[in-house]
């Protein structure tokens, strides 16, 4: 699996964290022609991150899968300590 963590300390003392996954396992070969790094042999469901287009690959990221969590996390933070 690939991790991603978020993480902001503010001055008052307060800290929010954040983790996302995306769960996969590793090909025997390389698979796939988009992507960079492990895209080509890290597979998700039946096909390398290679072989996705971006919009699939944004949408099961560990980066965006934090991103997405902590910016909810974030609001409900802020409109909680105005």
């Amino acid at each position: 699996k690939f991790v991603s963590s978020i993480a902001v300390a503010f001055p008052n003392g307060d800290v929010l964290t954040t983790i996302g996954e995306c769960h996969g396992t590793l090909a025997y070969a390389p698979q796939g022609t988009d992507g960079f790094g492990y895209d080509p042999i890290f597979v998700v469901g039946d096909r390398t991150s290679a072989e996705m287009s971006s919009a699939e690959k944004d949408a099961m990221s560990h980066r965006g899968n934090a991103l997405r969590v902590f910016s909810k996390d974030l609001a409900a933070y802020l409109a909680q300590n105005k």
